[in-house]
């Protein structure tokens, strides 16, 4: 199967300029439109009017927008000529002025704008962003232009996405954009101005900053790295507001140093500094944004006095949000182009890079913005990958990726250090929730909270917990076990059960939760959807939702649980099939990135916003208000474009349940979130759920947290819907969980090993309990650790 970008270009080149190839195609463009700008009379104006006409004639793609946009630049440009006469021979009409040659001289000049950009029009309708760019790189430009190019339509992308993205908020929020009559259209799009502006100006404040992470258009000599310390801060402190208290620091006099060859996570609660020392140790801390005092060497370079291209070739930092961290058009783009020139020599090659992340090449042609999170996080990866830095800096790198993703990246990151060996080993620093799936490959852990150092630990330090309790992560559940029954049990669920063996008896078969007597609030009936260019997203699916369920959506990453989510909160029309929904039932959905659904400049006013889309009283309005912000602790007056992830994620939320939804849906509710957060957040869903009756769905990859709280599940795979049951009966299938990407949890692992015919436990206190110990909930961390 040919890539995405190839389909496009083949379907787009009909006719007309479309038969040439980019790049001749590219200099047709060029030469017409200078012929066009330069006609004097109207005789080479009717020539090129006459061109513009032909190209787009026979191109037979018609873009009406541009058209009208066409039509009406040229009636002002005539109006604006011809009434506006000057001299003797102009006569008077009321506020006008005309002349004969006054309207000469308005049509020639009406035309001449017309036939550039029918010009124009003709090459757009019949080109790609991926053709521009391969035009001019035909064309024989400098590799710094073709960067430039690459950056400016990687603009336009963002653009298109953000738009896209909340025209589907707005959907979700009661006000469609593409329905209803005229006036409320256009009040929609009003409302849509300034929070779509503030999130461009953000977007292109992070992706210059991805630019200048990779050094690709900066300048600076070619470095190498020296001394015996990867990274050394020496009494750094971070602010990103000169207004900030003391207190409010983003690192506080922070002093360590980590020598090479060395794998180091950095932990610690929200905010504590994690991010905020990757980004120094990368340099865009303090070249791209914030203030900082102290000094920080990266392989003996003071990142103050080296520039970002310098830089670039000892260190690479991997943004947490991949939409901020590609540059690239598509996946070929940004693993060929988005490497710094002075990079070390030993690069990885494209293909290679691609494998070691879970990919194959079938993945290059693809555009960038059209993957899903976790395959544009894979692709991130690998893009950093193959530049090899001598010190790679992974921000929350397995957040968007399935279980399988996750290991993957822990298998790539020891591949990496096996094949260079030795002499050229690099040091790998990240931050990441999942810490059981790194500690293996962990030589050290360093623990931070508020900005200051807590503590710093290797060898026997990291195989115990009590650091994980603190750094808010979640402890794998084996040494959670273990820790209930005072053993020390191995890390994997067949060596531990067989030291649990003695200890297992006949266990009574547990309860089922898949209880299906709620009222039917949704169904949908063989949905099926495709972006456009692209294989079906979703194939046929049906499914309901029921009052009280809490459903999990599993699955790997691109198999079409984002797009079945939207279907579902009529953010999308499907390509076919149906979705019913009862009277007077309401979806509410909170996207995987909460900012993107921001609509107001105050939390009072996001509150406000679903409600009175739907015509309610204004007391009605304040009392919900009122009632969310008070039980998801928001301040009314805050800037929702200033919280962070967590606070963002309650607001989404909270502005959802203003509109009284009968159905609620989350898109990776726990991305960014420390364990505390997150078992607060479900603890509130529940009670949400069992008190007023909502249906949940999670779109999820955190399979132990669909165990402790779903009672149902189902499974996606390649758009389908695999599976759809109780958690104990489709967590317990191996096969189907294989085929979807995904693995048991460590509980139901070792629960099939110690009863493999009964259902499994799917908790922790649950098992411990069959085993005859103390079902005791798992330990929050103290607020001494706070």
């Amino acid at each position: 199967m040919r890539p995405d970008s190839e389909l496009n270009s083949a379907r787009l080149r009909a006719g007309g300029l479309g038969r040439l190839p980019p790049a001749p195609r590219l200099l047709v463009y060029v030469v017409l439109s200078i012929f066009a700008a330069l006609a004097f009379n109207w005789p080479w104006v009717l020539t090129a009017l006459g061109i513009g006409a032909l190209l787009l004639l026979t191109g037979r793609r018609y873009p009406r927008v541009l058209l009208v946009g066409c039509l009406v630049t040229a009636l002002l440009t005539l109006a604006s000529n011809a009434l506006t006469a000057a001299g003797p021979e102009a006569r008077p009409y009321g506020i006008f002025r005309v002349s004969a040659t006054s309207f000469e001289r308005g049509g020639l000049l009406a035309a001449r704008i017309a036939a550039m950009m029918l010009v124009s029009i003709a090459y757009i309708a019949v080109t790609t962003k991926e053709d521009i760019l391969a035009g001019v790189r035909g064309l024989g430009a400098p590799r710094k232009v073709v960067l430039y190019v690459m950056v400016v339509l990687r603009y336009i992308d963002i653009f298109a996405f953000e738009f896209e993205t909340a025209v589907r908020a707005l959907r979700v929020r009661g006000l469609a954009l593409d329905r209803g009559p005229v006036l409320r259209r256009i009040r929609g799009y009003g409302t849509l101005a300034m929070p779509l502006m503030a999130r461009l100006i953000n977007r292109v404040h992070t992706q210059a900053l991805a630019v200048d992470s990779r050094g690709i258009l900066g300048r600076g000599s070619r470095i190498s790295v020296s001394g015996l310390e990867a990274l050394r801060v020496e009494d750094l402190s971070v602010t990103y507001s000169e207004e900030d208290p003391p207190e409010r620091l983003a690192i506080d006099s922070l002093s360590l140093s980590i020598p090479w060859g060395r794998t180091v996570l950095v932990a610690g609660p929200t905010d504590a500094g994690k991010t905020t020392l990757l980004l120094a140790a990368s340099g865009l801390v303090p070249h791209g944004l914030g203030r900082m005092r102290g000094r920080v060497l990266v392989g003996g370079h003071d990142t103050r006095r080296r520039t970002m291209a310098e830089l670039a070739q000892v260190a690479r930092y991997v943004f947490p949000d991949p939409v901020h961290g590609l540059v690239g058009l598509t996946v070929r783009d940004e693993l060929e182009h988005a490497v710094n020139p002075f990079a070390m020599s030993d690069r990885t090659g494209a293909a290679e890079a691609l494998e070691l992340v879970g990919l194959d090449a079938t993945f290059l042609g693809r555009s960038t913005l059209k993957l899903s999170g976790g395959e544009m996080q894979r692709v991130q990866l690998a893009s950093a990958l193959a530049s090899r830095p001598a010190l790679l800096l992974l921000d929350e790198p397995t957040a968007h990726l399935d279980p399988q993703g996750r290991r993957e990246v822990t298998q790539a990151l020891e591949m990496v250090h096996s094949r260079l060996g030795a002499r050229e080993q690099r040091t790998v620093l990240l931050t990441d929730p999942s810490v059981a799936e790194f500690q293996q490959a962990l030589d050290e852990a360093i623990l931070l909270d508020r900005g200051r150092l807590v503590a710093s630990l290797d060898g026997e330090g990291l195989r115990e917990t009590h650091w994980m309790d603190i750094a808010r992560a979640r402890i794998p559940q084996l040494k959670r076990i273990g820790a209930a029954l005072h053993l020390d049990l191995p890390l994997t669920p067949a060596e531990a059960a067989r030291v649990l063996a003695s200890r297992a008896g006949t266990r009574p078969v547990p309860e089922l939760r898949n209880r299906r007597d709620g009222t039917l609030l949704l169904r949908c009936e063989r949905l099926t959807f495709r972006y456009p260019g692209g294989p079906p997203a979703v194939r046929g699916v049906t499914l309901d939702l029921r009052s009280h369920e809490f459903c999990f959506l599993l699955g790997a990453n691109g198999s079409g649980k984002t797009t079945l989510s939207l279907l579902l909160a009529d953010a999308l029309d499907p390509e076919s099939g149906s979705v019913w929904r009862g009277d007077g039932v309401r979806v509410g959905y909170v996207f995987q990135e909460p900012t993107l659904q921001v609509i107001a400049p105050t939390v009072r006013e996001e509150l406000a916003f679903g409600p009175r889309n739907l015509g309610w009283q204004e007391d009605r309005v304040e009392e919900a208000v009122e009632r969310e912000a008070s039980r998801f602790r928001l301040s009314l007056e805050a800037n929702p474009l200033a919280m962070t992830r967590s606070e963002a994620r309650r607001l989404a939320i909270a502005a959802l349940l203003t509109m009284d939804p009968t159905v609620l849906i989350l898109d990776e509710p726990t991305a960014g979130l420390d364990e505390r957060e997150t078992r607060h957040l479900f603890e509130e869903l529940e009670e949400l759920r069992e008190r007023l009756g909502l249906a949940l769905l999670v779109v999820s990859h955190d399979l132990e947290l669909a165990a402790e709280f779903a009672t149902r599940v189902l499974v996606m795979r390649d758009g389908t819907l695999e599976a759809d049951g109780d958690p104990r009966v489709v967590l317990a299938d191996c096969e189907l969980l294989k085929r979807a990407s995904l693995e048991p949890p460590a509980v139901v692992s070792l629960s099939m090993a110690l009863w493999p015919d009964v259902s499994p436990a799917l908790t922790v206190d649950e098992l411990v309990s069959w085993l005859g110990g103390p079902a005791r909930p798992h330990r929050e961390p103290t607020e001494e650790a706070d």
